[in-house]
């Protein structure tokens, strides 16, 4: 069939969302190589609405025109774009996708017909680190893990209606879906205890356990409030205990912020 700009056929690649929407989209472009013009490998360019030179890609051998000598093409993709890798090298980074999704759904190669066909060896996908594309934040794979959508996943929702938002329930390990706490309290006659889980996996999060004696004033403070401990790691998350006497009546809470 004609690709989208009416152009002849070409050996392309295609990654879709779950939508069926095309994700990205590549091609390798043969010349005639007789005249020592250059392959070249293509993408689609949403911004321009048409396809984009990315890199010239050498033919191998005059006696076989659509032989094309390159050893590896890697894809890094992360929530906000793509780059691509060709042996080892970065050729372009942060390109936009053609559809505003990230959900890859299906992975297609195709080629005009077998006789002029590119050859594709070891095909893989495999999970790669793209190092020019800004990391992803963690808390979007959470909201993602967790089966949230764009409907609850903002930080401040509360899915569940527990008192706790998304943002607490990520940071305590909580569940978004299921009423839980994000705290233990507990008392020995002479302290009172407050115990929270901390994710350690995310250096933008920050803990902060408070009391104030009232609830009028909102004097909140950590004066009277000592860290008596912390659990070994278990699945990126570790146990923090703090407490306070039992000698005035307090109120104690733990806030959470992310940079």
């Amino acid at each position: 069939r004609n690709l989208r700009d009416g152009s002849v056929k070409y050996n392309d690649i295609r990654l879709k969302t779950a939508g069926g929407f095309n994700l990205l989209s590549l091609r390798l472009v043969p010349t005639d190589n007789s005249s020592g013009l250059p392959d070249w490998l293509q993408r689609w360019n949403p911004d321009t609405a048409s396809w984009t030179n990315v890199v010239e890609i050498f033919q191998n051998s005059p006696a076989i025109p659509n032989e094309i000598d390159m050893q590896t093409l890697q894809v890094g993709m992360d929530a906000d774009g793509f780059g691509l890798f060709l042996d080892g090298s970065n050729l372009v980074g942060n390109l936009s996708y053609e559809y505003p999704g990230t959900t890859l759904q299906s992975f297609r190669l195709s080629s005009p017909d077998t006789a002029s066909g590119v050859w594709y060896d070891d095909i893989s996908i495999v999970a790669l680190q793209n190092t020019n594309a800004p990391p992803v934040d963690p808390y979007i794979d959470w909201t993602i893990e967790m089966g949230l959508d764009e409907t609850n996943n903002g930080q401040g929702d509360d899915p569940d209606g527990d008192g706790n938002d998304n943002l607490m329930e990520y940071a305590v390990g909580g569940d978004p879906l299921v009423v839980d706490k994000a705290a233990l309290l507990a008392n020995d006659g002479a302290f009172f205890y407050h115990i929270h889980k901390e994710r350690t996996d995310d250096a933008n999060l920050t803990y902060t356990v408070e009391l104030d004696d009232n609830l009028v004033a909102s004097d909140w403070g950590t004066a009277g409030i000592t860290n008596v401990g912390e659990s070994a790691l278990v699945d990126n998350y570790k146990t923090v205990t703090n407490r306070t006497d039992l000698n005035n009546q307090e109120f104690i809470k733990l806030s959470v912020e992310k940079n």
